[in-house]
């Protein structure tokens, strides 16, 4: 009951060499499909070429989406910035805010080094703003608040 988008130009690459299936993921749904016994391979990768160890982002997060103008090259660190709020951060409404000893609100963003940078804030919405704001400095074009 899936649809995958792509460009016109694409269609004889991607309609060779078999059938594609929908995947699903913890974030949102991908076309794939197994060209061989013991691998699979997914429309966004073929469609950019990308290598084993490039990664593809689908900037406006929907797997389905592969025209080129949604597909681009990201490290395994952009795309964190462009992912949706964790499933599993269960104390706020609002991506990379966290609570801290029950009481103070944080905007919390991991860094180039792999370390985390807190910034407190009033209330959880103020630390949701802040949180915009690190990511903004600190992802880029690949920054993604919601």
């Amino acid at each position: 009951g899936k649809v995958a988008i792509i460009d016109a130009e694409d269609a004889p690459l991607v309609l060779a060499g078999g059938s594609w299936y929908a995947e699903k993921s913890l974030w949102t749904w991908y076309a794939a499909r197994k060209p061989g016994r013991d691998r699979h391979e997914f429309m966004h990768r073929l469609i950019l070429g990308a290598g084993a160890n490039v990664q593809v982002d689908h900037e406006n997060r929907d797997g389905l989406d592969n025209r080129k103008t949604n597909l681009r090259i990201a490290s395994r660190r952009e795309q964190r910035g462009n992912q949706k709020r964790r499933i599993d951060q269960k104390n706020s409404r609002f991506k990379g805010v966290v609570l801290i000893s029950g009481r103070y609100w944080y905007a919390r963003v991991k860094t180039a080094s792999g370390s985390y940078r807190y910034v407190r804030g009033v209330t959880e919405e103020d630390a949701a703003k802040k949180y915009g704001e690190l990511a903004r400095r600190e992802f880029g074009q690949f920054h993604r608040i919601g």
